[in-house]
């Protein structure tokens, strides 16, 4: 969990040196047997007048979301501010969704700001119910200055640290370009939570949802490192840190699959022998409330000079010596900006991406600092500045402080509206979905020993949900371990740029393929026993990591879709509901992209994935077309254009007789194992588990571990 990496593996006999180190903390898996912790939360949402209209609008959803995210043991409290303060809802339970959600729909907006006394009666509602086996916290979320009550930022940052002493963190989010971001920040340090820019109105649900997703997450919170140099070692760190009462390094929360980095310089005397440095994690679990930590010594060999510099750097100790220097020069870009000498604080800027070994996430944030500066932008410039500051002394790379990527070719469509209905989904219908596929795979892949790649990611999504709920950093690093014998273009291309340090928002390529659709069926797993709203989203950012393409991402939700309805149904639909139900989600997805048919037929053809099926479904259906004939016309490769419309015809025609479906998907198709998975999952979805579709030992150990998780 706590390591302690030299960038070199020794210090010298015969001179003094230098030795960088990197304090790295990995959380714990979360164990899957155990749900996460409760939720003792409060929102304070600014309801000043310069909330009024679309911003006002997206924070009642963004709350909306918080309230539809409950289950059963969260407690959530909203608090509304202007030149008053209103306890919308107190300490409402699970069972009260219904009651906030109505009284959210008719928040407005008025008066000025009194920032302090709404932010103080939030933390009052945890403290009410402060447990230290809850995850306690404020989220404030504002677009203006303090201007009425308490408007000092010591006064303010002193009152919340006293507020995180007794455990209730506070994170802040900025909207806009009109708030204090010094005062902000300030908060966020000293209550020990996050903090966000949220530059565009639309960005305010994905970074609340990052929020929550981050809660339920936690590991360990109230984390501290305590640093202690032996006799003759003197220690500094590089860039700034931030310290509590007591002196001890303030860290993030430990959040599973979010590693903590801080970076310190040594100064070791020749001749150094014996330890050099002490470093104690402290931190409070949050499933028995007790206090846990965690102690390593480092101690390095003493060699010759010419021993020590025939040692190669370790690079990821100077990937994090390039981020503290980022740190650093942006700290002083951002006094120069403010101070009016912007060609100053450029060239910092610009000297700073020179760099090497400054990790992918850190170089984007800074290109798009630098692009903002440049464009005479300086407010938001500080803004950004700042978040990413509270990410670094924190000790997070400036990635997980980023919303989810909102540049998906992808448009808002009505589906992200809607909540995944229907309640909790039976069992055996569960069971079905995931047994077809992991059949249906096999079948077409013939009698091979190794699971397909399907199965194998399937399995690998299904372990990381059990640790947590979604968090697409623990699944892409589930994917990329995953024992994969020939692994696809599309997975290929994720691990490899995964290893060298690309983020998340740049692994998808531009690719209409159905690699992306196999892998749906266990997204909807944790939400068939706990249905959640984040579910679109999270079929979304799923898909782009490896098919960031329009076709692709709209057949991975419009599938989706499909396969939730599907796990409810009493009773068959009819023959026309799948293209139909798939239409009415996926329309007003597509962007206007056009994409060519392969398929010798419609050589010509040019238009959207919609307009294909609403053109050659209902066509097949007229002629009575069988479905060796219909994939001899549109193709039946892994084509999305040719996979989705193979897909729902096969359902259409044959869902009524699934033995007939599964072996139509495997026989004429040029990708029976990916057919054959999708056909099996929607059949099993419906059906239940069929006689014969029989796995072997660790698929079937993975559906037990599965129902025993969630059922």
């Amino acid at each position: 969990m706590l390591q302690l990496l030299p960038d070199r593996a020794g210090v010298c006999l015969d001179q003094p040196v230098v030795l960088d180190v990197l304090t790295r903390i990995i959380p714990a898996i979360p164990d899957e047997k155990r749900d996460r912790p409760p939720l003792n939360l409060a929102l304070v949402l600014d309801r000043s007048g310069s909330m009024q209209g679309e911003k006002m609008r997206l924070t009642c959803r963004a709350a909306a979301r918080a309230v539809e995210s409950l289950l059963e043991g969260d407690t959530l409290s909203i608090v509304l501010f202007d030149h008053e303060v209103n306890v919308l809802v107190s300490r409402a339970q699970a069972s009260e969704k219904n009651r906030a959600l109505a009284l959210i729909g008719g928040v407005e907006s008025r008066g000025q700001t009194a920032l302090f006394d709404g932010w103080k009666q939030g933390g009052q509602e945890v403290l009410c119910l402060l447990d230290k086996q809850r995850m306690n916290r404020v989220v404030l979320l504002t677009d203006g200055e303090a201007n009425m009550g308490e408007t000092g930022v010591d006064p303010i940052c002193t009152a919340v640290s006293q507020f995180a002493g007794q455990g209730v963190q506070t994170t802040t989010l900025g909207v806009g370009t009109g708030y204090n971001e010094e005062l902000l920040r300030a908060m966020a340090a000293s209550g020990d939570g996050n903090h966000f820019f949220v530059e565009r109105n639309e960005q305010l649900g994905a970074f609340m949802e990052l929020e929550l997703n981050g809660l339920r997450a936690t590991q360990g919170k109230q984390v501290r490192l305590e640093v202690v140099a032996f006799s003759g070692v003197r220690l500094e760190w590089l860039a700034e840190v931030e310290r509590d009462a007591a002196g001890l390094v303030k860290l993030a929360d430990l959040v599973a699959h979010c590693p903590l980095n801080r970076v310190l310089r040594l100064h070791v005397p020749a001749g150094h022998r014996g330890p050099l440095l002490q470093v104690v994690l402290h931190w409070q679990c949050p499933y028995e409330g007790s206090a846990r930590r965690a102690e390593q010594v480092l101690e390095l060999p003493a060699l010759s000079a010419a021993e020590l510099a025939r040692l190669a750097p370790n690079r990821e100790v100077v990937a994090q010596v390039a981020v503290a220097e980022l740190a650093h020069l942006r700290i002083k870009a951002m006094a120069l900006l403010k101070s009016g000498s912007d060609s100053g604080a450029l060239e910092l800027l610009r000297r700073a991406l020179t760099i090497p070994e400054l990790p992918a996430d850190d170089r984007e944030d800074l290109e798009e600092l630098i692009r903002t500066v440049e464009q005479g932008d300086h407010v938001s410039g500080h803004k950004k500045a700042a978040m990413s500051r509270h990410a670094y002394k924190s000790g997070h790379s400036s990635g997980h402080y980023k919303e989810p990527r909102q540049d998906f070719p992808l448009r808002q469509g009505r589906l992200f509206n809607l909540q995944p209905s229907g309640g909790p989904r039976a069992w055996n219908r569960v069971e079905g979905m995931l047994r077809g596929l992991f059949y249906g795979e096999r079948l077409g892949l013939g009698p091979r020993p190794p699971l397909g790649e399907a199965s194998s990611l399937v399995v690998a999504t299904l372990e990381t949900f059990r640790r947590q709920h979604f968090n697409l950093e623990g699944l892409i690093d589930s994917w990329c371990q995953a024992p994969v014998l020939s692994p696809s273009p599309s997975l290929a291309r994720m691990r490899a740029l995964r290893a060298q340090g690309v983020a998340w928002r740049n692994l998808g390529g531009d690719t209409a393929g159905c690699g992306a659709l196999r892998r749906m069926a266990p997204m909807l797993v944790p939400h068939c026993a706990k249905p959640n709203p984040g579910l679109w989203s999270g079929i979304t950012q799923a898909t782009a990591v490896t098919h960031n393409n329009n076709a692709a991402l709209v057949a991975s939700l419009g599938s989706a879709k499909i396969l939730w309805e599907l796990l409810a149904m009493q009773a068959l639909p009819s023959s026309q509901w799948y293209l139909q139900h798939f239409l009415e989600n996926c329309l007003d997805l597509e962007d206007g992209r056009l994409y060519r048919s392969h398929a010798p037929r419609f050589k010509a053809w040019r238009g959207t994935l919609c307009q294909f099926l609403s053109s050659a479904i209902p066509d097949a259906r007229a002629k009575g077309l069988t479905v060796p004939q219909v994939m001899a016309g549109w193709g039946s490769g892994p084509y999305v254009l040719e996979m989705v419309p193979n897909w729902l015809y096969i359902l259409e025609r044959h869902a009524h007789e699934p033995e007939v479906a599964m072996s139509l998907a495997v026989s004429d198709s040029l990708e029976p194992h990916s057919l054959g998975a999708l056909v099996g999952a929607a059949l099993g979805a419906l059906h239940g588990p069929r006689p014969g579709w029989l796995l072997p030992p660790e698929l079937e150990r993975e559906l037990q571990l599965t129902r025993d998780r969630w059922f």
